[in-house]
């Protein structure tokens, strides 16, 4: 596996937007289903296939304990 700090500066930065633009796409995605993550940091978002191709890297959200659909259940 390659690891990112061995790529060149250009490479690392292309591979890095693409991260966070996936990232911000499945945060909106989340969101526009009503939910939340409530603990949304590096530790808990993993980046399936990076072992396989850094840049083809999917973000997938862990630890969803708190996370919340935003709607309420229970009596009002």
């Amino acid at each position: 596996a390659v690891r990112l700090e061995s790529l060149p500066l250009t490479e690392r930065t292309r591979i890095v937007r693409l991260w966070s633009f996936r990232l911000a796409k499945l945060l909106r995605t989340l969101h526009a289903h009503g939910g939340s993550h409530r603990d949304l940091k590096a530790s808990n978002v993993l980046l399936e296939g990076a072992a396989r191709d850094l840049a083809s890297a999917t973000p997938t959200f862990i630890d969803l304990v708190g996370a919340s659909t935003g709607r309420r259940t229970g009596p009002t």
